[in-house]
């Protein structure tokens, strides 16, 4: 029976040979098998691994100190009272907490989470499907084969793609995308920060709390939390969506023509 990399499989004792290095598992319904434990990585509850790094999704506090939701921590093992449930997380200022997975985001390569809908940059034509440039998916989870820089994501035409971080952006509410430039339909004041109505901004990244969309940024608002309807976006040439424009040259191609003048 041939293991591959990322393979799960349950420890069932002690190897018959060099016991102080090797444990005996069992993969899948193959044979015992004797391995090094330097080629094995625990596989938390959630299946969570050590050195995951997570977002919470609740504020956390103890004598050891507090986590409000958003903040990112590190997994470092599995909780010493609860092993089959629990896991230990390590956050800013060297806190502990013992937290079920459920209360967890996975922040997966390139910071992509479950659930994130993508756009591809990469064509992809394979016996398991096709991907091409601009096609939009959802990221399911991480990749078994290289957790690291890869997530696994499924498209309209490849249900199961193993694709590098890099290759893909992420898709925000509203097809709104991160580096978008975007118009403020607000005013907001905030600590030594504020942004008015017609502001321009552009877009950074997720919504760093709950009930926002999307974040942004603003020449005089360094990361303000927003929801679509807050903002507009700005295309190319600075043009908003329901703008009025004049054709300045004709255009004519077999199904259409438009005229220099012409108004749209």
């Amino acid at each position: 029976s041939i293991q591959s990399n990322g393979d799960c499989g349950v420890v069932i004792g002690l190897a018959d040979s060099d016991s102080e290095n090797n444990v005996l598992c069992r993969f899948s319904d193959g044979p015992r098998l004797e391995i090094s434990v330097s080629r094995l990585q625990l596989q938390l509850p959630g299946s969570l691994r050590i050195g995951d790094a997570v977002i919470t999704t609740i504020d956390l506090s103890d004598k050891n100190g507090r986590v409000a939701i958003g903040d990112r921590g590190i997994v470092s093992g599995p909780s010493k009272t609860d092993r089959a449930k629990k896991v230990v997380c390590r956050f800013p200022n060297d806190s502990k907490f013992v937290v079920l997975p459920s209360l967890l985001d996975l922040e997966l390569a390139g910071g992509f989470r479950v659930g994130d809908a993508v756009v591809s940059s990469l064509a992809i034509s394979d016996q398991n499907g096709t991907v091409a440039i601009g096609d939009c998916g959802v990221v399911h989870g991480p990749s078994a084969t290289d957790r690291i820089h890869s997530v696994l994501c499924k498209f309209p035409a490849y249900s199961k793609l193993q694709i590098l971080a890099s290759k893909l952006k992420l898709q925000l509410a509203g097809s709104i995308r991160i580096g978008d430039a975007v118009i403020s339909k607000i005013d907001k004041e905030g600590k030594n920060q504020s942004v008015a109505i017609g502001d321009r901004g552009h877009v950074i990244g997720r919504a760093s709390l709950p009930g926002s969309e999307f974040l942004c940024r603003f020449p005089n608002f360094q990361q303000l939390n927003v929801l679509q309807k807050e903002v507009e976006l700005e295309l190319p040439g600075g043009f908003l969506v329901g703008d009025v424009v004049i054709r300045k040259v004709d255009f004519k191609n077999p199904i259409i023509s438009v005229a220099a003048g012409d108004r749209g």
